[in-house]
């Protein structure tokens, strides 16, 4: 009977000896497999960290962004028809909403006007810290005045350097959701504009219909920006202001069904604009940013180049952003 006793106790040790060691295989296997999904992210996060200081930057753990945002805005143009003369156009005011979805970087939106007036906007934009840039496409109406409301086609590049991209995201209140600015920070940077405007349906004060004119801009400019930090990044304040030259000037004129374009106008005209931005954002939680911005932006056209055309930009937007 004791054989008997020693051998039942013998088997049930070594059953929980199996078991033990089969849990603990179990849990290193669990273990590694978390360690494999693991790996891609911990390198991005290295890989981040190396290239900022995590005193002034905090990285988030999220992804993908949603924005939804509603800007209320007023435009204003100028057209130069040579000799002094000009067609101003009325400020208009237009109300659009802006639909945006943001990975890493990388974003994209689309943005639809709620008025009369034809508004129509998409854009695709690489939001860095260091390197960045934003194509952007526009269409709308505008009055100049003359009771004809004049077609407007917008195509937009713009790219800019930040030079203290270690301390200092541009994109923090708008765009950025990869990085929190944990501690005040500021950065001069660089910027270039390439765009290019299509008017037609252009009626003078004397009820003539202007021929399409196609313009192709080239500027230059130098900003700096300043992010104000609360509560480790909780609210932020934003301002940055960046005035820029024209470097290049292009004006091609086309028949009324826009085709057979001659070049009637060129040069580096030293006209000059500015962007101007102040804004704000409040962090709940990592995951729901609400917030605003400020816009203004102006160039002008120099007045010897003829068939130039001026444009002038405020704008509110008001936004509710959500990381996942």
């Amino acid at each position: 009977m004791k054989k008997i006793f020693v051998a039942v106790v013998a088997a049930m040790v070594c059953t929980a000896a199996m078991a033990q060691d089969a849990g603990q295989d179990a849990g290193q296997e669990v273990q590694q497999e978390k360690s494999f999904f693991q790996k891609f992210k911990d390198w991005r996060i290295r890989s981040i960290e190396s290239k900022c200081d995590t005193n002034y930057l905090m990285i988030t753990k999220y992804a993908w962004c949603a924005k939804v945002s509603n800007v209320s805005e007023f435009n204003t143009y100028k057209y130069n028809l040579g000799g002094g003369d000009r067609i101003e156009g009325k400020s208009g005011y237009n109300n659009r909403t802006i639909v945006a979805l943001f990975w890493r970087g990388l974003g994209v939106a689309w943005s639809f006007g709620m008025n009369k007036n034809i508004d129509r906007n998409f854009s695709l934009g690489l939001n860095g810290n260091k390197i960045g840039g934003n194509f952007n496409w526009q269409q709308n109406t505008q009055d100049i005045g003359t009771g004809t409301p004049a077609n407007f086609n917008h195509l937009d590049l713009n790219v800019y350097y930040v030079f203290n991209p270690r301390k200092f995201s541009i994109n923090a209140v708008t765009r950025q959701h990869t990085f929190i600015q944990k501690k005040s920070a500021g950065s001069f940077y660089l910027t270039a504009d390439f765009n290019r405007t299509v008017v037609k349906n252009m009626v003078t004060d004397f009820d003539i219909v202007m021929q399409p004119v196609h313009q192709f801009r080239a500027s230059l400019g130098v900003g700096y920006g300043y992010n104000l930090s609360f509560q480790q990044g909780k609210f932020l304040l934003h301002a940055s202001y960046a005035p820029n030259v024209n470097l290049l000037n292009v004006i091609r004129q086309y028949d009324a069904n826009d085709e057979n374009g001659q070049t009637i106008s060129s040069g580096m005209g030293l006209a000059y604009g500015h962007n101007a931005t102040v804004g704000g954002s409040y962090d709940i939680k990592q995951r729901v940013v609400l917030g605003f911005l400020a816009s203004d932006r102006f160039s002008l056209s120099d007045d010897n180049i003829p068939y130039s055309i001026s444009y002038n930009y405020c704008g509110v937007e008001g936004f509710v952003r959500v990381r996942f």
